[in-house]
């Protein structure tokens, strides 16, 4: 079921030039999508309901990180400075850094996204960080409640 990531059949767009960029960039771009990936990722961007089971190493993480950052940035009206686009939950706080790390790699290049070469710098940044305030990812219960008070979840 390998296909190149431009090409993902079922997708109900395209996905954005800068998860392309961000695939290409960590080396994704030769392989095309694991089959994880391909069945979930256009599932997830229907706005599916999505349960997997996989070894390490299937792609699970990309399998909901693309189409999280490609529902923020597709996002027709922006979120509120208190608003929360996505809350991840993972079973331990060491994987919740790492599913953070992978976010971190995609807002990088979403940063790039819209503008042409002579964007300022401050406003990629400020994209950036937009991006990566819409977020909340913790590994255990207590932080992530912690987190969602700080916030309104009412676009949760």
């Amino acid at each position: 079921m390998s296909c190149p990531w431009s090409s993902l059949p079922g997708l109900p767009r395209p996905l954005s030039s800068s998860t392309l960029r961000t695939l290409s960039r960590l080396g994704f771009s030769h392989c095309g999508p694991t089959p994880v990936q391909a069945t979930a990722i256009p599932l997830f961007l229907s706005r599916k309901d999505v349960a997997t089971e996989a070894v390490t190493g299937s792609g699970k993480t990309l399998a909901f990180v693309i189409p999280v950052v490609e529902t923020l940035l597709g996002l027709a009206d922006p979120l509120g400075p208190h608003d929360v686009g996505a809350v991840v939950v993972s079973p331990t706080r060491e994987l919740a850094r790492q599913i953070s790390e992978v976010f971190q790699e995609f807002i990088k290049d979403a940063g790039e996204a819209g503008g042409d070469d002579d964007q300022e710098e401050g406003e990629k940044q400020k994209r950036r960080q937009k991006l990566s305030q819409m977020l909340v990812i913790g590994g255990e219960g207590r932080s992530v409640q912690e987190d969602l008070r700080k916030v309104r979840s009412d676009k949760i």
